[in-house]
């Protein structure tokens, strides 16, 4: 079979993405939306203390939550491979007077901030959201104040269902917190949202018969049983494991390697298909 100087090149494009982006990017988060993050190393995570005189016990309790989601995380994660150490997390609460230092280094990959509630023009449209950033950094901001529903009937499956509809705050603590706490962490770890049209967009039943979101990561609550709850799932998990590679964040230089490994077979490519050109040339003088 010829092949033109054209498809010589198209050939090589291909074998190039192919070698250099290899299974760890392939994995292109089947289930999940691409958000194109990850961690450089085990994470520092950094709880910003705060003060709210309506509530005096919200910093203590928020903290906790922040903790124990972060607990969850590393537990999940270690008993799937069975190596705690490489998906350990560091996490300390940065207290309000070293927030106004000038001179503190937080040294946080992963920031936590918690606020009452949404500012107006948002009102109602999410309970958090993390801001990402490049080298594994990221910020999550929780909305804690626990919102007032009215409830609209709704046929879902066949059976009808009291769906909840957001109409104010109420001044205690939001009792799904430690939910957003999960979800906005598998953001900084790497996880996009559930499409909603994803088979994974649904949920499960637990044991006692009550239903259980089949992702951490699901957005679309709509049609969601108001009596069921979201945990960190084993396909969370896996996704995490399959986007780091078995050994997790411990070594801080393989995507740099990868990286560089990537970059030698695209000059190397290249200079192959310069190579090819050159001599397509010198035959046709001849």
């Amino acid at each position: 079979m010829k092949i033109n100087q054209n498809n010589l090149f198209i050939i090589l494009f291909l074998f190039l993405v192919t070698t250099t982006f290899g299974v760890q990017e392939t994995f292109a988060q089947f289930y999940y939306d691409e958000i194109n993050h990850r961690l450089t190393q085990n994470p520092v995570v950094c709880t910003l203390e705060f003060s709210d005189p309506n509530l005096p016990q919200a910093n203590q309790i928020l903290v906790n939550e922040a903790k124990m989601a972060v607990e969850d995380w590393e537990k999940k994660l270690s008993d799937f491979t069975g190596n705690p150490n490489d998906w350990a997390f560091d996490f300390k609460v940065i207290s309000t007077k070293d927030q106004q230092s000038i001179l503190f280094d937080y040294d946080c990959e992963i920031t936590i901030r918690f606020e009452r509630e949404s500012p107006p023009e948002e009102r109602f449209e999410y309970v958090g959201y993390t801001d990402l950033y490049p080298f594994g950094i990221s910020d999550i901001t929780i909305f804690y104040l626990e919102l007032a529903y009215v409830y609209e009937e709704k046929l879902i499956d066949g059976q009808w269902w009291n769906i909840p509809v957001p109409s104010h705050y109420v001044n205690s603590i939001d009792p799904f917190v430690g939910e957003t706490l999960r979800h906005e962490l598998g953001h900084s770890l790497g996880l996009g949202h559930i499409p909603p049209d994803s088979e994974r967009s649904n949920w499960d039943y637990d044991s006692q018969g009550i239903p259980v979101g089949k992702s951490i990561m699901i957005e679309d609550l709509e049609d969601f049983p108001p009596e069921g709850y979201f945990e960190i799932r084993p396909y969370d998990v896996q996704a995490v494991i399959q986007w780091y590679g078995d050994d997790g964040f411990s070594d801080p230089y393989k995507f740099l390697w990868e990286s560089l490994a990537g970059l030698l077979v695209f000059g190397g490519i290249a200079a192959i298909v310069v190579y090819v050109t050159r001599r397509r040339k010198k035959g046709k003088e001849i």
